[in-house]
This record gives C-alpha cells, sequence and structure tokens, in this order.
C-alpha cells in the first residue's frame, strides 16, 4: 500500500472507523463480563465497581501521556496495537482466579483504550477539516454503535463458548491493529513555528476548557455507571443475562443518535447550544425512570442517555478550537481524563448500591445533569471555527 495512498482522507478515516468500532466494542463488552465474573470470583458490588474504576482511571489518566506523545512523534504506531491490547486484555479474564488479577488485567485494557483516542481524534478532524463536525459525529458514532453491539456479542460469546472459551474474543481486536498498521497513515505534521506552550495554552483558556471539562465529568460518570451498573440492575428487576445484554445494546443503540447528531447539530446551532439542550434534555427522562414501571424504563433511560451524548462531539471539538496546536494533548483531557475521573464515582456507587440498594444509587447518578445544566450556561460563546483553524499553524 502506497503512502499516499494511504494518506487518502477517505480511506484513513475508514481505517480509523473500523478501528474504533471494534475497540469501543471492548470498552462496553466488560459490562457483562463483570456479571459473570462477579459470580466467578465471588466478587461484592463495591468489587465490582473498582473493575470498573480501574479500567476507566487506565484509560483515563494514560490518555494526557499518549495525547503529548502523539502530538511530538506524529507516527500510526502510537495507535495501531492499541485494539490488540484491548481485546487481549479482555480475552485474558478467562484465565483470571483472582480479584487482583482482575484488576491488573482491566488496566491493561484501559491502556489500549488511552493510546487509540487522543490521536484518533486529531486524525478523524484531519481527514475532514472542512466539515470537522460530521467528521467527528460519524466517528464518535461508530464508536458508539459499537459500544452498542459488544455487551450484546460479548454475552453471545459467552453464552456460545463459556467462561473458558472467552479467550476467542479477542479475534477482532488482531484483525483492527492489522487494519491500522496497513492503512492509517501517519499524523500530519505541522510546524513549530508559532505553536504556543501546552501550558501557556491551557492556561490562557482555562475558562472555557475548565467548564468544557467539568461537563465531561458529568457525562462521563453517568455513563460510565449506566454502563457498567445497567446489566446488573436489569437482572436484579427479573431479567436473564441474555436479556440484560440485550437491554444494554438497545440503550447504548440509542445513544448513538445522540453521538451522530451532536456535531451535525454543532455545525448549524453552535456548540454551546447544543450542550446547553443536551444537559436540560437528559435531566429528566433519566431521573422519571426509575420511578416509572418497567416497562417504560429502558424507552426513558435510553432517550435521556441520547440527550447527554449530543455533548460528545461537541466537547471534543469546542476544546480543540480553543487550543488547536495541542489537539491530541486537549484530545485526551476531554475525552479520557475527565471521562475517568467520572469513572472514579463507580466504587462509590457500588457501595451505595451494596447499602440502600442499586436503583437509590443509580437514581442520585441520573441527578447530576443537574449541574451540566448550570455548567452549560457558563460557558461562553463559541469561538469562530474560521479563527480556531487560522490559529493553527498550516492548518488542519
Amino acid at each position: 500500500m502506497s503512502a499516499s495512498w494511504r494518506r487518502n482522507g477517505l480511506v484513513a478515516f475508514a481505517a480509523l472507523a473500523v478501528a474504533h468500532f471494534i475497540l469501543d466494542a471492548y470498552a462496553t463488552g466488560y459490562a457483562p463480563l463483570l456479571a459473570v465474573l462477579r459470580d466467578h470470583l465471588a466478587l461484592n458490588l463495591t468489587q465490582v465497581g473498582w473493575c470498573a474504576a480501574v479500567m476507566a482511571f487506565s484509560s483515563s489518566l494514560m490518555q494526557p501521556i499518549y495525547g503529548f506523545i502523539s502530538d511530538r512523534l506524529r507516527s500510526r504506531y502510537v495507535i495501531a496495537f492499541a485494539p490488540a491490547i484491548t481485546g487481549l486484555g479482555l480475552a485474558a479474564l478467562a484465565w483470571v482466579d483472582s480479584f487482583s488479577a482482575a484488576l491488573v488485567l482491566f488496566f491493561i485494557v484501559g491502556i489500549g483504550i488511552a493510546a487509540f483516542h487522543p490521536q484518533g481524534a486529531m486524525q478523524v478532524r484531519d481527514s475532514a477539516p472542512a466539515r470537522p463536525g460530521l467528521a467527528m459525529s460519524l466517528f464518535i458514532g461508530v464508536g458508539s454503535l459499537g459500544m452498542a453491539v459488544g455487551p450484546l456479542l460479548v454475552s453471545w460469546a459467552l453464552l456460545r463458548w463459556g467462561w473458558a472459551g472467552l479467550w476467542r474474543i479477542g479475534a477482532p481486536a488482531i484483525l483492527a491493529t492489522a487494519l491500522l498498521l496497513w492503512l492509517a497513515p501517519d499524523p500530519q505534521p505541522r510546524p513549530a513555528t508559532r505553536r504556543t506552550g501546552l501550558v501557556a495554552a491551557l492556561w490562557e483558556r482555562r475558562w472555557p476548557l475548565g467548564l468544557l471539562y467539568l461537563i465531561v465529568v458529568v457525562r462521563g460518570t453517568v455513563q460510565l455507571v449506566y454502563q457498567g451498573f445497567l446489566p446488573l440492575y436489569f437482572i436484579e428487576t427479573g431479567y436473564s443475562l441474555a436479556t440484560a445484554s440485550w437491554a444494554l445494546s438497545v440503550f447504548l443503540f440509542v445513544g448513538v443518535i445522540g453521538g451522530l447528531l451532536g456535531g451535525v447539530l454543532s455545525d448549524r446551532l453552535g456548540g454551546r447550544f447544543v450542550i446547553r439542550m443536551a444537559m436540560a434534555g437528559s435531566l429528566p427522562f433519566l431521573v422519571l425512570a426509575f420511578f416509572l414501571p418497567s416497562t417504560w424504563q429502558l424507552a426513558f433511560l435510553s432517550i435521556g442517555y441520547a440527550f447527554i451524548l449530543l455533548t460528545m462531539p461537541v466537547n471534543l471539538l469546542m476544546a480543540q478550537d480553543h487550543v488547536p496546536e495541542h489537539r491530541s494533548t486537549i484530545s485526551s483531557l476531554m475525552m479520557g481524563f475527565a471521562w475517568g475521573v467520572g469513572g472514579a464515582v463507580a466504587p462509590l456507587v457500588g457501595k451505595l448500591a451494596d447499602t440502600y440498594g442499586l436503583s437509590v444509587a443509580l437514581t442520585l447518578v441520573a441527578g447530576l445533569p443537574l449541574f451540566g445544566v448550570i455548567l452549560a450556561w457558563l460557558l461562553p460563546p463559541d469561538l469562530p471555527r474560521s479563527i480556531a483553524e487560522s490559529a493553527e499553524p498550516g492548518g488542519a
């Protein structure tokens, strides 16, 4: 494959999108694994929460490191091996026999997620500079679709091959890594002239970036807690493992709609408007879901989740607009680090669930978008896209 063909924007986007789909399928496929791992290792809900939290911290706290490296090395090898690390890490759970060993593997899984997302988001924007909102929405939408089918595919694998055959789920990860090695281009070089130092750039734009960061923490907390605990909640309400996995996939699939629409709407209506609408719209649906009959719960939870996922591409694009010369690093802070801080709540939610019940704990988490509404109202007006693009040396 020639280097010039690999640099074609559409080919680059396709390779990154397919890898994103596979990687994010693993990122949520761990949820039904937690339900089985709980019985396999006799874990309590607090320990289940720690498994989710370790994976979230690993996939988030490591992301700024990979974003920093990516901004300097500009090599596709930074992300090429990420799917293999993630998928093979989850597949290796088939051989764990202790809680501590499971934590180590969840940490390794998170490293793969951390390595992929910062550079992936930067390269996707480079592949379509004329329509960054559309490109980012499609990229995130494909990843969200992977998240939606991940629990379904993993639960099917568990039912088909059992816990001992879990190692087979590593095959798509190897294929994704091979695809990136073959088709993904190296990131576009950017001249060093006029570059603002990272610390100086973050400090200069600290107010909008701080607000955007906290909004991601709110969304990430809701997202991670619900992805990890909803299968357990559905099983507690009488669902089988297969039905609970289907319900989670429906929940996540409806969220794909939010991920697809967010960037497109931001191109037309502005990022600040979309974030305000998303936070305000998600709150009533998420809260009311736990006060309704079970037949309505999945619908309300899914609609609320779609609203809050409108912010996924928008937060990222707005942050990149403010610090265009450090796009990988700022992407890592918004996609990973903030999301991982939200993941720190998982053990607390597990403790609350052990003490007061899972329904009470999830209802409390459903109220978090109220803080998102307040934060969104404090956001300054959008930075014009033309200014953001011209601020980057060499353009996008």
